[in-house]
């Protein structure tokens, strides 16, 4: 029949289907139904192309298995290797080296073709701080970069100045959505903030009412933060109404969050949410409050404090959002990138929300 293939389907009914050898810009381009101009800008991201169209194109390309030049490609960085520079936040947590070791596994896969990673830190109270490293990073001429930094105008305007330099970036843990980068790798963190809501008000729905929560953070200028601050004090409105949540923003420091917390009046305090910030402060005051066991506590992360604590029955849960796949992925989005030329199908590739406890997490029990 006109219009149809040996197969029976139409054109327009197509998809992306296996071919024999390598597959072309024009093969990708009859499948999508687009001229093969366009498949090149929306690969290469040159050029105006409506974002869904080219959403598209590279999830076809993907699925063909689309690969231009990269056995070439990989060949020429490895006599001549580039660098995809890491930035991250030194805090008193060890969260982020978890995500440091992340990178080491991700980038093994490509240390051969010429592609290495550096990472970089800095400190996360000053924005001037992470400016500075991002621009020292552009001006060692990397090719790329993934970072967690903080959601202020001028980190901002820096992380785009770099995207507009041409250099590809990839947001990790903590998402700067305005600033041009590629694609974010983390967590629904305003859900997981929910989800320590549900938990909190299940766990104190005994408790005399009205009740106070605390709700420790490290430094609300990273989006991360606030979306968990803003996910639980949501969650209370539904599981505690009438509960009054206190913000405690420690600065990710152990000394600074001992402070603030020392600083409460505990009377009335039921529960205790550490988003961010110094777990082990958290815990060494509440053992100073009247009743310590009567306070409920959740935390984040898989940290051996957080595992000391659910084995000694200090923490109650804690929410898990995998540190290794938030190093290791951005790693790999971006050596792809290099290597192929393509950009994810999803801007938000996302890491699981999972509540753990100690049996999760397989803490041994207490010895008899």
């Amino acid at each position: 029949m006109p219009g149809s293939s040996a197969g029976g389907d139409t054109a327009g009914e197509r998809g992306p289907r296996t071919r024999r050898g390598r597959p072309t810009i024009k093969q990708i381009a009859e499948v999508a139904g687009v001229s093969r101009g366009t498949v090149d800008r929306a690969l290469n991201n040159r050029g105006d192309v409506n974002e869904s169209v080219a959403a598209r194109i590279r999830t076809i390309a993907n699925e063909l298995g689309y690969s231009p030049h990269r056995a070439a490609k990989a060949l020429r960085l490895n006599h001549d290797p580039v660098e995809i520079a890491v930035i991250l936040p030194r805090t008193s947590s060890d969260f982020f080296s978890q995500i440091e070791r992340g990178v080491a596994d991700g980038a093994g896969a490509f240390e051969d073709m010429g592609i290495h990673t550096h990472v970089r830190w800095f400190d996360p109270s000053r924005e001037d701080a992470f400016i500075r490293t991002l621009e020292e990073a552009v001006a060692d001429g990397c090719a790329g970069i993934a970072l967690t930094g903080p959601q202020t105008p001028g980190a901002v305007a820096s992380v785009r100045t770099a995207v507009e330099s041409g250099l590809p970036v990839v947001t990790t843990n903590s998402d700067l959505p305005s600033s041009g980068r590629m694609a974010f790798v983390g967590q629904d963190l305003y859900q997981s903030g929910v989800v320590a809501a549900e938990l909190m008000g299940k766990m104190t729905r005994r408790a005399i009412r009205p009740a106070r929560l605390i709700a420790l953070t490290g430094n609300l200028t990273f989006q991360a933060h606030r979306d968990r601050i803003d996910g639980f004090a949501a969650g209370i409105g539904r599981w505690m109404d009438g509960t009054t949540v206190e913000v405690v923003e420690g600065q990710d420091r152990y000394d600074g969050t001992l402070s603030a917390l020392e600083a409460i009046d505990p009377e009335g305090v039921v529960g205790a949410y550490a988003a961010t910030g110094s777990i082990r402060a958290l815990l060494e005051v509440r053992e100073r409050w009247p009743e310590p066991k009567s306070v409920r506590v959740i935390t984040n992360d898989d940290l051996p404090i957080v595992r000391e604590g659910l084995l000694d029955g200090r923490i109650d849960f804690t929410i898990l959002q995998d540190a290794s796949a938030q190093g290791s992925e951005p790693v790999r989005l971006l050596a792809e990138h290099l290597l192929s030329g393509t950009r994810p199908a999803n801007e938000w590739v996302r890491t699981p929300v999972i509540i753990a406890g100690a049996t999760l997490l397989e803490v041994p029990p207490p010895e008899a």
